[in-house]
């Protein structure tokens, strides 16, 4: 027992449970949390641990005492990072925005959604977003593998798009639905089948 995982044995168990939609279909209304996104100094960010996951708690819990249903949580510095389990994206002009990977686990469904919207001509940037610039945004929406792509309607009391979803997103969500079910040809190398 202690600290060092050196020569310790590892177990491992799969639980599996049958589970809707994570956070709905509708837009969500999210708040930027007081809790921040852990410094990438103090842990490795490519990691999916699960201890991380006090942080995402604690911003979620912040977001729903206060009446929302998701967070957004900030970086050390004060720009946009994710969500407590997702990666953002913000449409701005037609023009598709997500954080930089310095502050962020860079999730699969983000990489995928980054992959589509190339092969969409949709224009992308990574870049460090501003609460400002995400409130002024067009579009909003949250990614990841219980989320999906899930519209964002409104930011604190700031509204996105009318509390309703944009074009990008919905064009996303149903290209996403059909690649994650196989219709599209071109993307099936990226699913592995179970029988």
């Amino acid at each position: 027992m202690g600290l060092s995982p050196i020569n310790c044995s590892s177990h491992l168990g799969i639980a599996t449970w049958p589970w809707g939609k994570y956070l709905g279909e509708k837009p969500i209304k999210v708040k930027i949390s007081k809790i921040i996104r852990l410094h990438p100094k103090s842990c490795v960010m490519k990691a999916k641990a699960s201890g991380y996951y006090a942080n995402s708690i604690l911003a979620t819990l912040d977001a729903k005492t206060n009446g929302f249903d998701e967070a957004i949580l900030l970086d050390y510095r004060g720009y946009i990072a994710e969500g407590p389990g997702e990666n953002i994206f913000m449409v701005k002009d037609n023009v598709l925005y997500t954080p930089k990977k310095d502050s962020i686990l860079p999730g699969i469904t983000r990489d995928t959604i980054i992959k589509l919207v190339k092969d969409l001509k949709i224009k992308i940037k990574e870049k460090n977003i501003t609460k400002k610039q995400i409130k002024q945004a067009d579009e909003v929406f949250f990614v990841g593998t219980a989320a999906e792509i899930t519209p964002i309607g409104q930011i604190d009391k700031k509204k996105i798009n009318h509390g309703k979803i944009g074009p990008i997103t919905r064009k996303l969500q149903d290209t996403f639905q059909k690649v994650v079910t196989g219709e599209i040809k071109r993307y099936r190398n990226w699913l592995s089948y179970i029988n």
